[in-house]
């Protein structure tokens, strides 16, 4: 019986433990201490996805008027922030990142810096040429 309720135990630790280790979640996108949008990262065929699900009125930017193809003129709501990334040790890694603001997509990877802070570096190439931000878990 107290092999069954360590067991029990171990495994609900485990599953709460990589539950906050993950990307999967609601993220707050701030700028200049401005919450700009809350975005949906979520996980399908081992692959994380990123989409806005809600701009504030401090956003910036709300449509991608540079992008390309379908996208050009859609709602950040409509588009995908980053896609096709794949977990490679503890980054994600492999696909591309969305830049909103001059329409463009750049290789990027992901990390969690703690339970509550992504880490993301979008970049051309190398990533020692590119631009590191933050996104903080939703509470």
């Amino acid at each position: 019986m107290i092999r069954v309720i360590l067991i029990t135990c171990t495994l609900i630790f485990l599953s709460a433990y990589s539950c906050c280790q993950s990307a999967v979640g609601i993220w707050k996108n701030i700028e200049k201490n401005k919450v700009q949008s809350h975005i949906e990262i979520y996980e399908s065929d081992h692959k994380l996805y990123a989409k806005v699900i809600e701009l504030f009125p401090t956003s910036r930017v709300t449509h991608c008027k540079k992008c390309k193809g379908a996208d050009k003129g859609a709602s950040l709501k409509d588009v995908f922030l980053f896609r096709d990334m794949v977990l490679e040790d503890d980054k994600w890694v492999g696909g591309v990142i969305l830049n909103p603001d001059n329409g463009k997509e750049y290789a990027c990877h992901i990390e969690m810096e703690d339970d509550n802070t992504l880490k993301i570096r979008g970049y051309v190439g190398n990533p020692l040429f590119g631009k590191t931000f933050y996104w903080h878990r939703v509470d």
